[in-house]
């Protein structure tokens, strides 16, 4: 069985994340690889997700475990997040299993983004484009995009579309500014 989510993709996306946490010359590398949970948060996600695909699941769980030993952070490793997505403060954030976070997104701590949850519903996900910036505790539920460049206010409930360029604040969340 091919694994879904390649290895020299993995690679090349593990490369990025290092890079935007921090890693950059030699002590900076150090540091990122040891002490920046970012760092930490994205790379047990990428390897659950390359895992996910393959014979060694069993290891991709616990790799999820650690996420949360680490961050308190859940990222589902059958979520998309494109290269260069930021979490500044990465405690509590959680990510569901069909979401899809487009490059060079931020997401900062306590935001969920994940679906509806009512059963005997098809489950939506949320896509959040290029370049957004989904504040602290902000939620954004069911299948909603997030357009490119959008900010998402803190403590927002995103319930509807979010146009590119837009800021939206409130629960529910509208468009103040686009």
């Amino acid at each position: 069985m091919e694994p879904r989510y390649p290895f020299s993709e993995m690679w090349r996306d593990v490369r990025a994340d290092f890079r935007c946490c921090g890693g950059g010359a030699w002590a900076g590398s150090i540091c990122t690889f040891l002490w920046s949970v970012a760092f930490q948060l994205l790379l047990a996600y990428r390897l659950a997700r390359w895992l996910e695909g393959g014979r060694l699941r069993v290891l991709g769980l616990a790799l999820r475990w650690l996420q949360y030993a680490l961050s308190g952070s859940e990222i589902s490793p059958r979520a998309v997040l494109g290269r260069g997505v930021h979490l500044p403060h990465p405690s509590g954030i959680v990510i569901g299993a069909g979401v899809v976070v487009e490059d060079d997104a931020w997401i900062f701590q306590q935001v969920t983004i994940g679906s509806h949850g009512r059963s005997g519903e098809d489950k939506d996900y949320p896509l959040i484009g290029k370049g957004a910036r989904i504040y602290s505790g902000a939620k954004v539920i069911g299948g909603v995009r997030v357009g490119a460049g959008a900010v998402v206010g803190a403590n927002s409930v995103v319930l509807n579309d979010v146009p590119d360029g837009a800021t939206a604040v409130g629960m529910p969340a509208r468009v103040v500014d686009s």
